[in-house]
């Protein structure tokens, strides 16, 4: 068999699923490029939905895709596309690489063996028009060298963006100190249990974030939109305020909260997005809508797990990793930093140290977030007002950073409790 044989289309397209640049690949690929019939009928289905949802399809997209497909396939062609779906739940494999050098080699065969079999191109040969035929090879060869262009990586032309990459500040040792900020095109995933303070976590580090004049777009599900905007008050109230929490709730010292509100609006407009969108029905294209927008320097959704996915999945877990997926996609696209958070599981009601394991339905979502973040309060913790944070994985850094922050209720933020800040994973950590 060739270079180019059935198995190396197979690969191919479990490639085009797991690439983050496969935008870049799809518009050269075409259907006629494979050799058998369930081959040529994933190709538009994986075109299609990344034109439409701006991110790559998984195994489970494809197979609800394909059993929508009036067509009937061959056993050889069901353990082709078994081995398509293995490929990408593996989320890796060893040919990637050569995979993605070997494309533009592969479509010029392609073109080239149609050029070769068409009337026209046999026409000529019988005639003896060389010339002709020359430069109809030459027609048929596409111009995709952009996708093969080598480049010294220690040019300062493709090193100056690096050193201009500034991370935004979110105000929390653990991610300031050891993740070194929120860098864009990434997200970071929180992890707790109900009542954990994944909501007043985000509104903290948006506070934080306005603060220091970036632009926030806040997507709320689960609570009202009224409710976060009067943490979002409390939040950004100055040492010297008096006003707090509960006077916003209360509306009791009303002069007061209203010359605020003008010191507010005068401060921020223009910078704070808070958009309550409703659960259950929202997706990713919707979140991707008022992203482009709002144009955002920061996104966050509170929370994932009350979104809607792009299409039914039998599983949970395929929903919540299409999810994550696809608001991954969005700050990269996007250039954005997305914060959002999740639900654990019952088996880790309140345990000190949530871990990626610790993720309802989908330990996936560890895989797919740049960061994650897990959040754990005992009942030691909770009588306490304080949370553990615990730094479960770091894409770029060290990871099994486990710190203690007292939860100020007032004003709506988090502050490091030195004197308790851990280095490590406690014994007692369960």
């Amino acid at each position: 068999m060739g270079e180019w044989d059935i198995s190396y289309q197979v690969r191919l397209l479990a490639f085009l699923c797991l690439e983050p640049q496969s935008a870049q690949f799809l518009p050269y690929l075409r259907p006629q490029y494979c050799e058998t019939a369930l081959l040529q009928t994933l190709v538009p289905i994986i075109k299609d939905y990344h034109h439409r949802y701006r991110q790559n399809p998984t195994a489970a997209v494809l197979q609800a895709e394909l059993g929508r497909q009036p067509l009937r396939f061959t056993v050889e062609e069901g353990e082709q596309f078994a081995e398509v779906c293995r490929l990408i739940e593996t989320g890796t494999f060893p040919e990637l690489i050569y995979m993605r050098d070997s494309f533009a080699s592969f479509v010029r065969n392609r073109e080239l063996l149609f050029a070769l079999a068409s009337d026209d191109t046999i026409k000529l040969v019988d005639q003896g028009e060389w010339g002709g035929f020359l430069a109809r090879m030459k027609r048929a060869e596409p111009q995709i060298q952009s996708l093969s262009v080598e480049t010294n990586v220690f040019d300062l032309e493709v090193l100056a963006p690096l050193f201009d990459e500034h991370a935004l500040l979110s105000g929390v040792s653990l991610i300031d100190k050891y993740i070194r900020g929120l860098f864009r095109k990434e997200l970071l995933l929180f992890m707790g249990d109900k009542s954990s303070g994944k909501s007043l976590i985000l509104v903290s580090i948006g506070g934080q974030l306005l603060r220091q004049g970036y632009k926030v777009l806040h997507i709320t599900l689960e609570m009202s939109r009224a409710r976060i905007m009067h943490r979002y008050f409390a939040s950004l109230t100055e040492d010297a305020d008096t006003l707090v929490f509960k006077d916003f709730l209360a509306l009791e010292r009303q002069r007061e909260i209203l010359f605020y509100l003008a010191r507010l609006h005068e401060r921020y407009y223009g910078k704070l997005a808070l958009l309550e969108m409703p659960a259950g029905s929202t997706t990713v294209a919707d979140v991707l809508q008022v992203t482009e927008r709002y144009e955002p320097d920061v996104v966050i959704v509170d929370y994932l797990n009350e979104m809607r996915a792009s299409i039914v999945y039998e599983e949970e877990r395929h929903k919540l990793s299409d999810i994550c997926r696809g608001l991954r996609t969005i700050a990269a696209d996007c250039n954005v930093h997305v914060l959002t958070a999740t639900q654990t599981n019952r088996q880790a009601a309140h345990k000190k140290v949530m871990e990626g394991k610790d993720v309802a339905e989908d330990y996936g979502l560890n895989r797919i977030a740049d960061n994650v973040i897990g959040i754990g309060r005992g009942q030691h913790e909770m009588s306490r007002h304080e949370v553990l944070l615990y730094l479960s994985k770091a894409r770029n850094t060290e990871s099994g950073i486990l710190q203690r922050y007292q939860i100020n209720f007032p004003r709506m933020r988090l502050y490091l409790l030195q004197n308790e800040s851990l280095e490590e994973r406690p014994k007692d950590a369960e």
